[in-house]
């Protein structure tokens, strides 16, 4: 069976050999084969051939074209339709990146022993006076919230208690439940410029006098 004569050329493809091959002819020829356009001639106002820019041919056009051509050679009816458009490749939707999560620190157990921070000031620890005026005042406070034993305000010259445990107030409550009554009122307060904090603290070693 003979090919289909005449040279139809869309966008650098050879549509004839595409139909010669479909209908038993031969093979289509390969692209590097397909020769290239010749080159315009550019008019006066420096388009080809001096008329309107001609309407650029891309992958859609030629195989709209193939497929007409092809349905009409073999009896296909009316052209179809143009080939319809593949979706559009939609972007992954990137995981938003969840910074993990820091873990609360685990709860410490509560004891009769409250130690206090961010309260003590170097001006505090200055003189005996000074140190006097804040064991007064922290005693007077802490003895509202709970029934208060003893206090311990360690300072930089008590060589018998840790150097860690400077600046800090370990306060000796009757039990825990006055301690934890303590945290809840003066946990988060404001002391001067800065708020404090508060932890328990092992009750064996504030009597033994292991402050840290």
């Amino acid at each position: 069976q003979g090919g289909v004569a005449g040279a139809n050329v869309v966008g650098g493809v050879d549509i004839d050999a595409l139909l010669n091959a479909a209908m038993g002819g031969a093979a289509p020829v390969p692209a590097a084969a397909v020769v290239a356009a010749p080159p315009m001639v550019m008019g006066m106002n420096g388009v080809p051939g001096g008329g309107a820019p001609p309407a650029a041919m891309n992958a859609m056009d030629i195989a709209n074209a193939a497929s007409s051509a092809l349905e009409a050679a073999f009896g296909g009816g009316a052209p179809s339709s143009a080939v319809a458009a593949a979706p559009p490749v939609m972007p992954s939707q990137q995981v938003p990146y969840q910074q993990q999560q820091q873990q609360p620190p685990q709860t410490q157990q509560q004891t009769s022993i409250l130690v206090l921070h961010n309260m003590v000031m170097d001006q505090d620890l200055a003189t005996d006076e000074d140190y006097a005026d804040l064991y007064d005042e922290v005693k007077g406070e802490c003895e509202k919230f709970g029934r208060l034993l003893s206090m311990k305000i360690p300072r930089p010259q008590d060589h018998q208690y840790s150097p860690t445990s400077v600046r800090k107030i370990f306060l000796e409550y009757v039990s825990a439940a006055d301690a934890a009554q303590a945290e809840r009122e003066l946990a988060g307060r404001a002391f001067g410029p800065n708020i404090v904090q508060c932890t328990y603290f092992d009750e064996a070693m504030y009597r033994n006098g292991k402050l840290a």
